[in-house]
């Protein structure tokens, strides 16, 4: 089967996941490939796989090219250790699903790496029925991912109004990527979980001794963010993943590239450090795993 046709049976399939981001009405897919609600608004499926279901353009700082940074990193194994933790909290929900399919959201999924991975290796390992919807702001991020993996969903949306029906989700992913914790309740069921991500204290420090001279900056705390987690989802389970990753010489760029830590760095001082040469970094997450409350 084609890519183009495998992505519009998985959406025909599970079109009812999706409400209208218009009138929030529920949606069903028609004979040309798009998904339409009951007041005919209308949302095509790309030829390559993918809905953008944004009322209107936005732009990003994730483009093109630091999407594709991300993804190299992330087929160097750079968060293979995160992903095996992620896994193994995602396994133990499952196995106490008694319905089938089990829906899984990521939220913020950038160009797709981690759900693509993550349900590849349960549906190897469960062999449950699985099923992964993957939503990003940046459109270059869902097309990259739709390419690569046309048996999962992927859309174009805002997080802060998800357009997908209340209570669908046995769990949501927010893998190291801004969270709507109210959109988060509404859209998991009774039971669902979040599993959210976000830098350990450590995460890249050695990049922020290179680049940053300000003591503020040099430092990093997750703190805040966990505050306001546990204001919205009772935190069932808090781990921290740490370990130390080899930098290759042609994975330097892509690493420096795919983190908003360099986004005002001067790209003569990239290129400086390009030519230095960086031997090792710190790669540590805190990965929180919260119910509703």
């Amino acid at each position: 089967m084609r890519k183009a046709e495998q992505a519009k049976e998985q959406v025909k399939k599970y079109a009812y996941l999706f409400n209208c981001p218009v009138c929030g009405s529920g949606m069903t897919m028609a004979a040309t490939a798009s998904l339409v609600c009951a007041n005919r608004h209308n949302f095509d499926l790309a030829k390559s796989g993918y809905l953008n279901l944004l009322r209107r353009p936005v732009k990003t700082q994730y483009d093109r090219e630091l999407l594709a940074a991300r993804k190299t990193i992330a087929e160097s194994g750079f968060f293979t250790p995160l992903l095996l933790v992620v896994s193994t909290l995602l396994r133990e929900r499952i196995s106490h699903q008694k319905q089938s399919p089990t829906v899984i959201l990521d939220a913020g999924c950038g160009e797709g790496s981690h759900l693509a991975a993550l349900v590849s290796c349960l549906r190897e390992e469960t062999k449950a029925n699985l099923i992964g919807v993957g939503v990003d702001l940046a459109r270059e991020g869902i097309q990259m991912a739709a390419k690569h993996n046309p048996d999962l969903i992927w859309c174009v949306a805002d997080l802060a109004k998800l357009p997908l029906e209340d209570a669908q989700f046995d769990a949501v992913l927010n893998i190291l990527s801004p969270a709507n914790y109210r959109e988060f309740l509404r859209v998991l069921n009774a039971e669902g979980v979040l599993i959210k991500v976000v830098p350990g204290t450590n995460y890249l420090t050695e990049l922020r001794a290179v680049f940053f001279t300000d003591h503020e900056k040099k430092t990093y705390s997750n703190e805040r963010v966990i505050r306001q987690f546990d204001k919205y989802f009772q935190v069932v389970a808090r781990q921290r993943v740490c370990s130390r990753f080899f930098v290759e010489e042609e994975i330097l760029k892509p690493l420096l590239k795919m983190t908003p830590l360099t986004w005002h760095v001067p790209p003569e001082r990239m290129e400086e450090v390009v030519r230095m040469g960086l031997k090792e970094v710190t790669v540590e997450f805190e990965v929180l795993l919260g119910r509703k409350a």
